[in-house]
C-alpha cells in the first residue's frame, strides 16, 4: 500500500540484528520516554520523576516526541531538552527529516485505522514540518538519532525501540512474536510504544527477578522503588 500515512518506507527497517549488535549502555535506573508529542508540561513532569530519584537516571525518548509542538519556540524548546538525553527515531522524526511527503506522517497505519485517522495524522505532521525547516541545526541532530537502543541494567540487557523490532512503524501483535524477538534481539526485556503491549504490559517483572519493564515509562531495578504511568 502506498498511501501517505498507511506505507511504510524500506529505509524504516532494520531488523532484530541491529537491536542485538547495538552499542550497550550502562543504566542504573532507565526512563523509556515513548509519545511525549510535543508537551512541554510532560517533558516538566519527566524531568522532575528523574531529579527526584535517589541515584543516577538515564532518560531516553523513544521516538514521536515532536507532533504538536508546531510554533517556532515549542519546537526548538522540546527538541534542545529532549537531544540533552538519549533518544532514538520515531517515524514523527524520520520524516521531519525527509525531503519527500510520500510517506505522510510515516505511521504506517494498518487497514483497521480508519481514513480520517490518517488524514489528520497526515495533515499535522504537514504542519509540523513546515516549522521544522526553520530549524536546520536540530534537524541535522534528528537525522543522527538512531532506530533502536540498547541498555545493560545489572546482568538484564534491554532492547528499545519506536515501532517493532522489525520496523520503525512495525505494528506486529502477536505474543508469540513478542517472546520469540526478544530472544533474536538477544535481549531480555523490551520497550516499544506502538504494539498491543502498550496497553498490556504496564508492568513486567522478569522471573530471572532483577528487572522492572514499564511500558511506555520506564525500566528500574526491582529494588527501587516503582511508578507505573497510567
Amino acid at each position: 500500500m502506498s498511501t501517505p500515512g498507511r506505507v511504510c518506507p524500506v529505509r524504516y527497517r532494520y531488523g532484530p540484528g541491529a537491536i542485538a549488535g547495538a552499542l550497550e549502555r550502562p543504566a542504573e535506573t532507565l526512563y523509556v520516554v515513548g509519545g511525549l508529542y510535543g508537551n512541554p508540561e510532560a517533558m516538566d513532569t519527566v524531568e522532575a520523576m528523574a531529579r527526584a530519584e535517589p541515584g543516577p537516571v538515564s532518560l531516553c525518548f523513544n521516538g514521536d516526541f515532536n507532533w504538536f509542538n508546531v510554533d517556532d519556540a515549542n519546537f526548538r524548546a522540546i527538541n534542545e531538552r529532549v537531544l540533552r538525553h538519549d533518544a532514538i527515531l520515531g517515524n514523527v522524526e524520520a520524516e521531519l527529516c525527509e525531503d519527500s511527503d510520500a510517506a505522510g506522517c510515516g505511521c504506517a497505519y494498518p487497514d483497521s485505522v480508519d481514513t480520517l485517522v490518517v488524514e489528520h495524522s497526515n495533515q499535522i505532521h504537514a504542519r509540523l514540518k513546515r516549522t521544522a525547516v526553520h530549524h536546520p541545526d536540530l534537524l541535522s541532530r534528528l537525522r543522527e538519532l538512531p532506530m533502536v537502543a540498547r541498555y545493560g541494567i545489572g546482568a538484564v540487557r534491554v532492547g528499545v525501540v519506536h515501532g517493532d523490532a522489525e520496523s520503525l512503524a512495525g505494528w506486529r501483535e502477536r505474543a508469540t512474536w513478542f517472546s520469540s524477538i526478544l530472544s533474536a534481539c538477544s535481549v531480555r526485556a523490551g520497550a516499544s510504544i506502538k504494539s498491543q503491549y502498550r496497553s498490556r504490559i504496564r508492568r513486567l517483572t522478569l522471573k530471572s527477578s532483577d528487572l522492572c519493564l514499564v511500558s511506555r515509562a520506564r525500566v528500574v531495578p526491582a529494588t527501587k522503588r516503582s511508578k507505573t504511568w497510567r
